[in-house]
């Protein structure tokens, strides 16, 4: 009886194999890998614990269900963290990406005597002393030259990139502000 049992359980455990085969003409994911792997050893156990008493093709099938259930949730967990290891893995690449395109951008700006430095914010270039003409909303032909070099830069090293301008103006005069104002809005 003890090797009409093995017979038994060694051909359950050919045909299952033989019949997974033609579904792994992709590649498993994580989950099917180990609910497989649960469904093989809990079908093991089970006939090996089923031949214990005298029943080797309940324990196998006993076995190999709870098994196939186990291996399932822990492979579900485990292909969700695979998952947010990836996108973790996407996001720092992208995030190098631009860090890269980031100092890339300050060399250049660098090369052309620009003062720039990366921030939380991207890249900022400060410009110590841009003059408007007197009384006028226009830059100076100086002040133009310089906002025209980084403007080329910036169309040339980062096409698309988006630009924030924050500027401040002179304060000598109580009521400079709001002079300032209506200039600011011509």
């Amino acid at each position: 009886m003890e090797n009409r049992s093995k017979r038994f359980f060694l051909g359950l455990l050919l045909i299952s194999i033989v019949a997974a085969l033609p579904g792994c003409s992709t590649p498993l994911t994580t989950r099917e890998k180990a609910a497989g792997i649960g469904a093989l050893g809990g079908a093991a156990a089970g006939g090996i614990i089923g031949s214990a008493v005298g029943h080797p093709g309940a324990g196998a099938a006993i076995g190999g269900t709870l098994g196939l259930g186990t291996g399932a949730l822990i492979g579900d967990q485990l292909q969700g963290q695979e998952q947010k290891q990836q996108e973790q893995q996407q996001r720092i690449e992208q995030q190098s990406g631009e860090i890269a395109k980031n100092q890339a951008l300050i060399e250049e700006l660098r090369r052309r005597n620009i003062e720039a430095r990366e921030t939380d914010r991207g890249v900022a270039v400060n410009l110590p002393s841009v003059d408007f003409q007197f009384d006028s909303a226009e830059l100076t032909p100086e002040g133009g030259g310089r906002v025209n070099r980084i403007a080329a830069v910036f169309k040339n090293q980062a096409p698309g990139r988006k630009v924030s301008v924050e500027g401040h103006a002179s304060r000598e005069r109580p009521d400079q502000e709001a002079y300032n104002q209506k200039l600011s809005e011509r």
